[in-house]
């Protein structure tokens, strides 16, 4: 696969000490500063027209995410790791950069996923079969006309739905219920944050569950997986944001520190400040770790939980 010079997709990062752990042959390039380390990619060059006008675009980009998808199983299944923002392009510099200025932050993100694992359970029923098997229950019993047994057919399903959401919620260490547009046939969607080796409870929740109605719950588990959902780093060089704030405070051109930041701005100041202290700090960090001035270029990242629509379909794709 043809791939776009100099550019990279960041992974995961791991701690330093367990790279030795990583699948021999791995088809990834491997970066270490401090205690920690980045797995990345060769950036895949954008789809060529030709594949475009003979639709194949679709099919080459789904290989692709199909393909990161399997490095980052294969990845976490060895070591414990923070999984990256799918979609990311940075050059090796940038990378090491942002080990090193964010170091604190990346390794409480890793210590808090290291030793768990991602699992996802849908619930769905038949609702027609539903309105029929529950038709004693509260939100439906008496209701005839059509507009009141939908809406108690919903409350229903709602109802349903976080009672089995908080079953599944005590087998795991975190859980997100996704935000999604489910429509009647579905009770529940979640991801779930287990230990490794709590499988087993997880597996008594879903057969409690399923022996609720064996014949009308249809019930879907995914994993183990990267615990993508639970935290994934994304790397950003604010330089706009970086510029708007030093203008915001009056803060002159020059270098991140040691300058204190004017304690100045009106709206807005505050986040302005801390801001360029994150960035002043970060940027030290790069200097003591021995590599070149970033200035206000500096990699910040952020640490981001999966709730959104365009996330979950990439933690979908890689839990598949």
């Amino acid at each position: 696969m043809a791939s776009s010079p100099g550019l990279f997709e960041p992974v995961a990062v791991l701690r330093r000490m367990d790279v030795a752990g990583l699948p021999e042959g791995l088809a990834a390039t491997i970066i270490a500063v401090g205690a920690l380390a980045m797995v990345l990619v060769a950036v895949a060059r954008p789809v060529g027209v030709a594949a475009t006008l003979m639709g194949k675009s679709a099919q080459i980009l789904a290989e692709r995410m199909a393909a990161r998808g399997r490095m980052l199983e294969a990845v976490h299944g060895a070591v414990d790791i923070l999984p990256a923002r799918p979609g990311q392009a940075v050059d090796l510099a940038s990378a090491r950069a942002a080990l090193a200025g964010n170091a604190t932050e990346l390794s409480a993100a890793l210590g808090g996923l290291a030793g768990h694992a991602q699992y996802g359970v849908a619930v769905r029923w038949r609702p027609a079969e539903a309105l029929r098997r529950f038709a004693g229950e509260a939100e439906l019993a008496g209701r005839t006309e059509p507009r009141a047994r939908a809406e108690g057919a919903e409350a229903l399903r709602v109802r349903f739905g976080a009672v089995i959401a908080g079953r599944l919620a005590s087998a795991a260490a975190d859980r997100i219920v996704l935000d999604c547009d489910p429509g009647p046939e579905m009770l529940t969607d979640v991801a779930l944050l287990l230990t490794r080796g709590g499988e087993p409870a997880l597996d008594r929740e879903v057969e409690a569950i399923d022996a609720v109605w064996p014949e009308g719950l249809q019930i879907r588990t995914t994993g183990p997986g990267a615990p993508e959902a639970f935290g994934a780093f994304e790397i950003e060089v604010p330089g706009a944001a970086a510029a708007a704030a030093r203008r915001l405070v009056g803060m002159a051109q020059g270098p991140l520190r040691p300058r204190p930041v004017p304690e100045r701005g009106g709206p807005g100041g505050d986040a302005a400040r801390d801001l360029l202290r994150r960035l002043g700090a970060a940027a030290a960090a790069v200097e003591a770790a021995g590599l070149p001035a970033p200035g206000y270029n500096v990699p910040l990242v952020r640490i981001l939980r999966i709730a959104d629509a365009a996330s979950r379909a990439v933690q979908r794709e890689a839990m598949a």
